[in-house]
């Protein structure tokens, strides 16, 4: 599993990928809906995201993938 925080300071926000790949059986398609904390905004496959947050911490977004992802596994 992949994830890339990209920030732009001066913008007070940044871009993200979630790449889950082929190894992890959790569909990603609805993790940014069910993460209102990470006020995420953008989009992709089952297996990979991306898009732009003002939300840049790394453990926030560990966190937010932990609890989706429990939730999602088969």
């Amino acid at each position: 599993m992949l994830l890339l925080l990209m920030p732009e300071p001066e913008k007070n926000e940044g871009s993200f990928l979630i790449y889950g790949g082929k190894e992890i059986p959790v569909d990603f398609s609805a993790f940014l809906k069910e993460s209102p904390s990470l006020r995420a905004r953008g989009g992709g496959r089952n297996d990979w995201l991306n898009g732009l947050s003002p939300v840049m911490e790394t453990e926030l977004w560990l966190d937010a993938l932990k609890t989706f992802a429990e939730k999602r596994r088969p």
